[in-house]
């Protein structure tokens, strides 16, 4: 349980610090302070009205002009971002507007792991649970004695012996007793029988295929410690024993929760690619942008006369 809280406890710690800045305010600069029209009151003579117009063609042309474009972001950059920990591209782009998909990717990101971390905790109990089980009910001592006793009908060829095999009689563990070469040769020349169901060979314990295989294939029926009636013709038939069944489905469950794990990782490297090529898309689509800006600008004419006279300006960037 303590693995699990690690795992989740980290990947929450990295996504949260990754995407902190998610949520820091990305206001733009307050406008600068715009000139101040100054009106002169004119005399019924007209007087004064010269300072006026010029005052106002100056405060006009004061104006600032707008804001330059921001510069061009790195859809390189954001993909990158985003490859590391999804929804950090998004964030790099600094737009408002992909705020939800960085919030997407990155619950995504924490989700799939407390799912991957949740199941391979648990089949990691289960598959503690099926083993001793295993080792509790299933002798491998036992499954050389069916198969000396037997080995008259599954091959008429065989002529081992217990003793052969078994070559360490007083060992604690019936594992420890084996030769497990010897035994393997066994299992060789007993398959060379075409139809008996021998087609494969017993890995030593604790190897994963050891366990896989005395609860998946009817060959290795004759070693449990409720199959006293089994027999030759019930490897053929997939007759065993109920403990079998019962492990059977034990070890069957684990390897489901192991399935959902290996799915959730591969459902984590999907987000992650799919974060970084939108990111990387939605920062080439920012790049390419179209502003326009419409005004009245002041032009002096003859006789005094102030004309204005609409102004756009275009500016398109790839």
């Amino acid at each position: 349980m303590s693995h699990l809280k690690f795992i989740i406890f980290i990947a929450l710690l990295c996504v949260s610090q990754s995407y902190a800045q998610l949520y820091a305010p990305f206001r733009p600069s307050p406008p600068p302070k715009q000139n101040v029209w100054a009106f002169f009151i004119m005399g019924t003579d007209g007087s004064g009205s010269k300072d006026l117009r010029t005052a106002m063609l100056s405060g006009i042309q004061a104006q600032e002009a707008p804001p330059a474009m921001d510069a061009k972001k790195s859809p390189l950059t954001a993909a990158l971002y985003s490859a590391a920990l999804p929804g950090l591209g998004q964030s790099y782009a600094q737009d408002w507007s992909l705020s939800w998909k960085s919030l997407a990717f990155a619950g995504a990101e924490v989700s799939l792991w407390v799912i991957y971390a949740s199941y391979i905790h648990w089949a990691d109990n289960r598959t503690a649970r099926f083993e001793q089980y295993a080792d509790a009910n299933w002798d491998v001592t036992r499954y050389v004695d069916w198969i000396i006793q037997w080995q008259s009908q599954l091959n008429a060829g065989s002529t081992w012996s217990r003793d052969q095999i078994i070559v360490n009689p007083n060992a604690a563990n019936p594992w420890d007793r084996i030769d497990w070469t010897r035994l393997n040769q066994c299992e060789e020349e007993i398959a060379q029988a075409v139809g008996n169901g021998f087609t494969h060979r017993l890995p030593p314990r604790p190897q994963q295929q050891y366990y896989e295989l005395i609860g998946k294939y009817p060959q290795y029926g004759g070693g449990w410690n409720d199959a006293s009636g089994f027999t030759p013709g019930n490897i053929l038939t997939d007759n065993v024993s109920p403990n079998f069944l019962i492990y059977r489905d034990m070890r069957g469950g684990a390897n489901e929760m192991y399935n959902i794990a290996r799915t959730a990782s591969l459902v984590i490297v999907a987000n992650h690619v799919l974060s970084a090529l939108e990111a990387a898309w939605e920062v080439s689509r920012a790049n390419r942008t179209v502003e326009a800006r419409a005004e009245l600008r002041p032009v002096m004419r003859g006789g005094g006369f102030v004309e204005f006279v609409p102004h756009v300006d275009v500016k398109l960037r790839l």
